[in-house]
């Protein structure tokens, strides 16, 4: 008396299914891992370029830099050094060539809440044209804070204010 064990009619074909499923789900999560490191520039080759700031302020790890307005990259690194802080960029290799040595870095801000930024500012005609090459470095030049601003509008009013005090006394 052998009996075989037979699977119930509805349970047939059920291994094939789940590993269709499973099968599916991994390429779902492999093509997401791609689309997301393809978002990130995983794939694009990157030409890393310096410059030295008096503080970190405002200054994160991964935050865009600009060109022209044009997103170009991005902050790789942040590092403590005896002259403050040196900030490592990471230029998508395609807009290096229009990035020279004269170029100055600074940070903006889209609006008064917008993001912050690394924006490059390729300099005048006078400075160096040539484009910069990996392990460069170019200048950083700190944006005036609201504090000074407000100094110099101050200063640059004071005369005026004096001026009319004077008239208004005689």
């Amino acid at each position: 008396m052998s009996e075989k064990l037979v699977a119930p009619r509805r349970f047939r074909g059920i291994r094939k299914q789940v590993n269709m499923f499973l099968l599916t789900a991994l390429a779902g999560f492999a093509g997401l891992v791609g689309l997301v490191a393809y978002k990130q520039g995983l794939f694009v080759q990157h030409t890393r370029i310096y410059f030295h700031a008096p503080d970190a302020t405002g200054i994160n790890k991964g935050m865009a830099v600009r060109l022209h307005g044009v997103p170009v990259g991005a902050v790789k690194a942040v590092e403590l050094t005896d002259r403050g802080v040196r900030v490592q960029l990471g230029i998508n290799s395609d807009y290096i060539a229009q990035l020279p040595r004269g170029a100055q870095a600074r940070l903006t801000r889209e609006g008064y809440l917008g993001a912050a930024s690394i924006q490059v500012v390729p300099g005048t005609a006078a400075t160096d044209r040539t484009p910069v090459a990996e392990g460069d470095e170019i200048r950083f030049t700190a944006q005036k804070g609201m504090a000074d601003m407000l100094d110099e509008v101050r200063q640059q009013m004071t005369p005026a204010f004096q001026e009319l005090r004077r008239a208004a006394a005689e």
